[in-house]
Parts: C-alpha cells; sequence; structure tokens
C-alpha cells in the first residue's frame, strides 16, 4: 500500500478549500472516491480497515471533513502546528532501570545502560537501545536480559563523559529506527564528528558509515537558517525515511522526508547521498521553553507518534532543565499533542528520548530516559495511552519505529 507522507506531499492542482465531504481524498487529490475515509467508518470497505472516529476526529478526520492537500515543503506554506487534544491521556507507568546482569564485565561498558537516546522494537520483540555517551548500542532481549554491540572505538575508548576528558568525542547517536529485522542509529549530525549512522543487522553484526555527505546537506537546509542540526529522531515508513530535527531554542523542530530506497543504496555504497525535504513543526511552549522532538516512531494509519520535551537549553551541546514532556501524533497536516503525566497526574519532567509503540498492546508505548548522570542506568518504562486514541491503535498495523 503507497504510503501518506506526513505533510510533506508537494501539493496538488485542487486547492486546500476544496475538501470533498464525506468522501477524504477525491480522484485526482490521493485516496480514490470509495477507499478515502468514509464518513464514520474510518478506512472505506475495500481497504477492510475499521477504525471509528477514536484519534481520527481528534486528528481533524471527522465526518464530513475529509481531508486537505498536503502543501508543499520548502514553501510560504504555514508550518504545521500542532495542537493540544484533552480528551487524551499519557501516563508514565512502571520503569525498570537498564543494568547488565554481568555487571562488572567490561569496565569501559560499565553496569548499565545510561543516557539512553533511541528506542526500536525488532519484529522479533527484541528492543534496541542508543545511548549517546556510548559508542554500543545495547539488543533488550524478552526476558529483560540485555547484550552489548560495540560500535568503532575512539582514541581507544566507547565510554564519553566530562570525568574522562572525552566528552566531546562521542559519536553523540541519538535516534533508532526498525528496517525489517535490521536497526539503523543516527547520530545528532550537529558537526562531522557527530555525524555517524550505525547498521545492527539480523545477524547482529555492526556496520558502521562516516554520513557527514548526507548530514552536510540537512545543516544547510534553508529552513534551518540559523539553527544548529540536531537529529533526535528517526523513523522508516514504507519508502520514507524521515529524520527529526529537534529544534533548540529559538530553533523551530523541522522533519526531513528522504527516499527509503536511495538512503539504502548511498548506505551499501551503490549510489549517491539522498536529497532531503523539509517541513517546520510547532510543538509549543511551557514556561517559555519551547519544546522540541526527542523521539518518533511508526504509528498506525501512517502516522508518526512523536515524543517531545521542553529542555531549556539553547545549544545543542548542552543540556538543561526539562520543564514538561508531550506525546502526540502527525497524520497529514493534523497534529495533536497531550502531556505526560505520572500516575498521580502530576507534570512529567523527566527526559524521555526513545519510544515505540507496542504493536501486542494498542494503548502501551516503550520509552527509555536520559538522566544525564553517569552514575544512574537509564530506565525502560511503560507509557500509557488513554482516551480516544486507542481506537486507532487498535487497527493493528505494524508500529516498530
Amino acid at each position: 500500500m503507497r504510503e501518506r507522507i506526513i505533510g510533506l506531499r508537494p501539493r496538488r492542482v485542487v486547492a486546500a478549500s476544496d475538501w470533498i465531504a464525506g468522501f477524504g481524498r477525491a480522484v485526482g487529490i490521493g485516496w480514490a472516491v470509495g477507499i478515502g475515509w468514509a464518513v464514520g467508518i474510518g478506512w472505506a470497505v475495500g481497504i477492510g480497515r475499521s477504525v471509528g472516529i477514536g484519534w481520527l476526529a481528534a486528528l481533524g478526520w471527522a465526518a464530513g471533513c475529509g481531508g486537505a492537500p498536503t502543501p508543499r515543503p520548502d514553501s510560504s506554506e504555514p508550518l504545521l502546528i500542532a495542537r493540544e487534544a484533552p480528551e487524551l491521556s499519557a501516563t508514565l507507568a512502571s520503569c525498570e532501570p537498564l543494568v547488565y546482569a554481568d555487571v562488572g564485565a567490561d569496565p569501559d561498558r560499565g553496569p548499565h545502560v545510561r543516557a539512553a537516546s533511541g528506542l526500536a522494537l525488532r519484529p522479533d520483540g527484541r528492543m534496541v537501545v542508543a545511548q549517546d555517551d556510548m559508542a554500543i548500542l545495547v539488543t533488550r532481549d524478552s526476558d529483560g536480559a540485555l547484550r552489548a554491540h560495540p560500535l568503532p572505538a575512539r582514541n581507544g575508548r566507547r565510554r564519553f563523559e566530562e570525568a574522562l576528558g572525552n566528552k566531546a568525542d562521542k559519536p553523540d547517536l541519538e535516534a533508532c529506527t526498525a528496517w525489517d529485522a535490521d536497526v539503523f542509529a543516527f547520530g545528532s549530525g550537529t558537526h562531522p564528528g557527530r555525524s555517524f549512522i550505525s547498521r545492527l543487522d539480523e545477524r547482529e553484526t555492526v556496520h558502521w558509515r562516516d554520513a557527514d555527505a548526507l548530514y552536510a546537506p540537512l545543516r544547510s537546509h534553508p529552513l534551518l537558517a540559523g539553527q544548529e542540526l540536531n537529529i533526535e529522531g528517526a523513523v522508516r515508513q514504507g519508502d520514507r525515511l524521515w529524520l527529526l530535527h529537534r529544534g533548540n531554542g529559538t530553533g523551530r523542530p523541522a522533519i526531513f522526508e528522504l527516499a527509503a530506497r536511495e538512503f539504502i543504496d548511498w548506505f551499501e555504497g551503490r549510489g549517491a547521498v539522498p536529497g532531503a525535504r523539509a517541513r517546520l513543526v510547532d510543538l509549543g511552549a511551557i514556561d517559555g521553553v519551547p519544546f522540541g522532538f526527542t523521539d518518533a516512531t511508526h504509528g498506525p494509519s501512517e502516522s508518526l507518534f512523536f515524543l517531545a520535551g521542553a529542555e531549556d537549553s539553547a545549544s545543542v551541546l548542552e543540556d538543561g532543565w526539562v520543564a514538561g514532556v508531550r506525546a502526540g501524533f502527525i497524520v497529514g497536516d493534523r497534529a495533536v499533542f497531550v502531556p505526560i503525566r505520572d500516575a498521580e497526574g502530576r507534570p512529567v519532567t523527566e527526559k524521555l528520548e526513545g519510544v515505540a509503540l507496542d504493536p501486542a498492546d494498542p494503548t502501551r508505548a516503550w520509552v527509555v530516559t536520559d538522566v544525564d548522570d553517569t552514575e544512574i542506568p537509564a530506565n525502560l518504562c511503560q507509557l500509557r495511552l488513554g482516551g480516544p486514541w486507542q481506537r486507532l491503535t487498535a487497527s493493528g498495523e505494524p508500529s516498530n519505529g
């Protein structure tokens, strides 16, 4: 099935006001009559997926509203603005520290996962965690056991921190995405020393590539004028790869879109660097601190499920106080979010920097924490999703990311 891209398809001939009541996208706009969004049903007969109103209503896919043509990126189109959906909820539930069973086996690895910054869920249920201050990927098996996958060392070390005087050497892996049975981990791309991509294949062999040729055009993209690139999320969906720029300080979050096939050809040395299109996103602010993307994953019904944090730091190189965290969905030109709260209803201010939806439970997502303390283990936590969005995630569509 052809994927619909998050607000990044070129504009069609039809104006945005030409919404087709009750049929979604009309012939020539994208989804044909009889395939579009049927009144009160979701996907019409012929696609075979019944979603109900659920999250579709929250995202604006209400009966009789249809869908607007997606705006062209890199143009004068308004930026995508996320709206709060008070009928939804996201609750941070039980957490477990990510600690190795063989605590003292490798001093450079350390006794636990730390600074967890990316999370991907493989089809067999194994999770892969990236750490932004370690040149090590970690697999968590279904029984909770952790296994380390060393990446190339830098100056003889895979552990980077101020106490060792080598914090500036870290590869800064910030994002993971499942690619069939493989997992790709992406550096932040802030500068050439953090512009690397790792591939952990299904045989658990590590492939490592200098990716500055890919990141350099993103750093100089016109929509990022005045900003420092900071890739915090990566999502492969069908024939597209999305890279999410955080947007620190006065910058704007952005979504870059690349052709997945072109990316693989380039990574494997068979093709040129893929081009990228971009769109700016407004995720709001709290107490004057703007929210930026911290991770994302493939959601159901061709959506993007994201995490966002309001971290009080204008620099991509320095950590800051977290004023709040949010979770939400983006579908086409619609974006909604909710604040993440704890079980007592208090706003969560932990750094949540990795997410994967649970394909076996539409009310649950998995998230990992970055505690900015080398002596404290990162946590793997459950994020419970309440409200109408449960009906959207109940479609059973794969949501690895």
